[in-house]
């Protein structure tokens, strides 16, 4: 949904697998991308699956450490997870944070597993230099019923 909204101005997503988490992904990298193109609708429009990596303790690729670190000093400030603060370890396979073009985590850009990655969207179209939605915009966009006049 995202992607078909804003791929054209240069919105990506980049997936990471990771089988630290309950033995999730113990396939082929081969079979993570498969299974991603199939329930990614957008896969290729901007969606790009990566390998396998490990995203906690002393494996952790560089980018996962950088995330991590970032996210917790972010929870340092005003904003923090109501799901889970930050406390630098990915805890599910379905975090998600939004960087901008240079690679820095934007503000309120980490969310946890349960949260939607709609629940990003007004972070995305800021980045992207886009008004905000409008209410009925906004309820359509997570698939809420519009308001009666």
């Amino acid at each position: 949904m995202l992607l078909d909204r804003y791929a054209a101005l240069g919105f990506r997503l980049l997936a990471f697998p990771s089988n630290q988490f309950g033995n999730q992904e113990p396939g082929s990298d081969d079979c993570a991308r498969g299974y991603f193109r199939e329930h990614v609708p957008a896969a290729g429009l901007g969606a790009t699956m990566f390998d396998t990596v490990d995203v906690n303790g002393p494996g952790a690729t560089d980018l996962f450490t950088l995330l991590k670190k970032s996210s917790a000093e972010q929870a340092k400030g005003a904003w923090r997870s109501p799901w889970n603060p930050v406390d630098s370890v990915v805890t599910w396979n379905y975090h998600k944070w939004v960087v901008d073009s240079s690679g820095k985590l934007v503000d309120g850009g980490f969310l946890t597993s349960p949260q939607s990655p709609v629940e990003a969207e007004p972070i995305i179209r800021k980045l992207l230099g886009l008004a905000p939605l409008g209410a009925e915009e906004a309820a359509e966009a997570v698939g809420e019923p519009e308001p009666e006049a």
